[in-house]
């Protein structure tokens, strides 16, 4: 992957992936955990698009088909019994109900953080869809396995989802502007974003990694050379990107005595106009 180089302060507008990532580790007991990104965040791209002072970032939250697959984390749906080692008073990091307003306060941290960071250049507006909409497929199907996977099968999970939302009534898009707009995926189960190889933490590779996918990327994935977004409220707005985010990166393990424990990691991944973080 070709290295970045930013060369404007809002550079690659909805391209640049800014990853704050591993905020807040809790005690692990006597076991050390190296942790390592298990994959690349964003394809290379060569577009330079425009860059907004202001970004309005859509969230969606959706759920997989029911499963019982031991290789992913939780059911594949947002019933919270599924995650119980996070109904907990001693998870500080992400802990449930992981709701709506739980994705608000993500965002909320991401607009004070680039409003901070950017000198007050640089405004995000966000909004959450109430709605959990469940994909066609369970987990399983959206993971990229293998030793050379493509992230097809992501690009896939974004088409499913926005097809979703679609049939199930869209979502007002009069306020919005399509070169000033990024969007959300919230998925159930936990992201595959850290190398668990070499630890004693739940090891489960058909969880689904964490990506901002671009219109190039999308197209070229999805195999559709003419691709100019997925279609919302009867193909009068587009969707040309899509970031595909965990409920949560927390993951329980056991220490080097048996003793099991929660390896507390906060999702605090976000796509945005900042070459400069």
């Amino acid at each position: 992957m070709t290295s970045y180089k930013p060369t404007t302060f809002f550079d690659k507008s909805m391209l640049f992936v800014s990853m704050l990532l591993l905020v807040g580790l809790n005690n692990v007991f006597a076991q050390q955990v190296e942790l390592k990104r298990s994959h690349n965040l964003t394809p290379h791209t060569n577009s330079q698009p425009n860059v907004p002072d202001t970004l309005t970032i859509i969230a969606v939250m959706v759920e997989f088909q029911p499963d019982e697959n031991r290789l992913t984390t939780g059911n594949g749906t947002f019933d919270p019994t599924n995650l119980a080692y996070l109904d907990n008073p001693d998870i500080t990091i992400d802990p449930l109900p992981h709701d709506q307003s739980y994705f608000e306060r993500h965002l909320t941290f991401a607009q004070n953080y680039f409003k901070k960071v950017s000198g007050d250049q640089l405004h995000i507006k966000y909004r959450v869809i109430p709605t959990v909409y469940q994909l066609p497929e369970k987990m399983e199907q959206y993971s990229p396995t293998g030793e050379s996977f493509t992230n097809q099968k992501v690009a896939e999970l974004t088409q499913d989802t926005w097809q979703v939302v679609e049939e199930q009534g869209g979502f007002s898009t009069s306020d919005l502007d399509p070169q000033k707009t990024a969007f959300a995926i919230f998925h159930a189960g936990i992201g595959r974003d850290i190398e668990l190889t070499g630890t004693t933490l739940n090891k489960t590779p058909q969880d689904i990694p964490s990506l901002f996918l671009d219109q190039s990327a999308l197209s070229n994935l999805l195999d559709q050379p003419n691709f100019d977004g997925f279609s919302i409220n009867d193909g009068t707005f587009r969707v040309t990107n899509s970031m595909v985010l965990p409920r949560s990166l927390s993951r329980p393990g056991e220490d080097v005595t048996g003793n099991e424990f929660v390896l507390q990691l906060s999702t605090d991944l976000f796509v945005l106009p900042l070459a400069a973080i």
